[in-house]
C-alpha cells in the first residue's frame, strides 16, 4: 500500500465548516482558525495480483486536463511503488469532486483518453448521472466531459450503485453524503481490514463530532454513512485512510464518542 499526496492546500476549518464562533466548542475555537497544511491522497494497493488506485488527482482548478501528463505528482508516487499507469488494473473515484479524478485521463489524438487504459474505472452512479445532468455536460470540453465522458466512451466506465463485491476480499461501499455517488473502498485480507474512506471525513474533528461536516454535504445522509462506518471500523479495528487527513489512523471508542487515532 501507498499513499500518494499529489499536493498540499492552505485551509482553515472554518472555511469549509459553517460554524458560528459562540457554537464552537473553546477546547475546538483555535481549531477552527488555525491555517493547516491539508494533503490530497491517492491510494495505490497491489493485491492479488491486482493494481488499484483510489482517486486520480491532481493540484490544478477545475478545466479540462493539462496537456503536461508527466508532471504529476501522482504518476511519481505510482513510479515509486513500482506501478506504471499501464499496471493499474481498477481506478476507485470515490466522489466526484476534481481534485479526486481530474488525473484520470490524458491528452490523445486531439482529444482525451484513459490515462490507464487496462483500468476499470469505478464511479459512484449517482455522481455518474448528477455529471450528465449538469450545465457542463454540455460542453464538450469541460472537466466532466474530458474524464468522466472520455472513459465512457472507453468502454472502461463502471457506474456503481449501491455496494459492489470486486472480489478476493476487495469491495467499493457505498457512503453518500459528501456528495450523492460517495463510496469508499474496503480491503479485506489475513485478517486485517483497510478501508480508503476519500472525503467521508476531512479532519479528525468530524470523527469527534459526526454532525460537524463541509457546506456541501448533504447533512442526513451523511451522518448516516458516518454512523454505519464506525460501527464496522470499531468492530474491525480497520486501518484507515482518508484523503485529507494527514496520517493513517483507526477509531478508537470514547467515553463521549469516537476519535481518530493516527498510526
Amino acid at each position: 500500500m501507498t499513499i500518494i499526496n499529489i499536493g498540499d492546500a492552505n485551509a482553515a476549518l472554518q472555511d469549509w465548516i459553517t460554524l458560528p464562533e459562540a457554537g464552537r466548542p473553546p477546547d475546538y475555537a483555535e481549531v477552527f482558525t488555525r491555517q493547516m497544511q491539508v494533503p490530497h491522497q491517492c491510494v495505490h494497493i497491489a493485491l492479488n495480483g491486482r493494481s488499484i488506485l483510489v482517486d486520480a488527482g491532481r493540484m490544478v482548478p477545475p478545466g479540462p486536463p493539462p496537456f503536461d501528463p508527466e508532471a504529476t505528482r501522482l504518476l511519481a508516487g505510482l513510479a515509486a511503488a513500482g506501478a506504471r499507469p499501464e499496471d493499474i488494473t481498477d481506478l476507485v473515484i470515490t466522489h466526484a469532486h476534481w481534485d479526486h479524478f481530474n488525473a484520470s485521463t490524458i491528452a490523445h489524438d486531439g482529444g482525451f483518453g484513459p490515462r490507464f487504459p487496462s483500468a476499470r474505472v469505478f464511479l459512484g452512479q449517482p455522481d455518474w448521472e448528477a455529471a450528465r445532468r449538469g450545465e457542463a455536460w454540455q460542453n464538450s470540453d469541460s472537466l466532466e466531459r474530458t474524464t468522466f465522458g472520455a472513459l465512457n466512451e472507453a468502454g472502461l466506465l463502471t457506474p456503481v450503485h449501491g455496494d459492489l463485491d470486486l472480489d478476493h476480499g476487495v469491495k467499493i461501499v457505498a457512503a453518500p453524503g459528501e456528495s450523492p455517488g460517495h463510496q469508499m473502498l474496503r480491503i479485506r485480507t489475513s485478517g486485517y481490514t483497510l478501508f480508503c474512506v476519500g472525503d467521508l471525513y476531512h479532519h479528525t474533528i468530524e470523527v469527534e463530532r459526526p454532525t460537524y461536516m463541509p457546506d456541501w454535504a448533504e447533512p442526513v445522509s451523511n451522518q448516516a454513512s458516518r454512523a454505519a462506518f464506525a460501527r464496522e471500523a470499531l468492530a474491525a479495528n480497520a486501518l484507515l485512510i482518508a484523503a485529507h487527513i494527514p496520517s493513517p489512523g483507526r477509531l478508537h471508542e470514547t467515553a463521549t464518542g469516537v476519535t481518530w487515532v493516527s498510526v
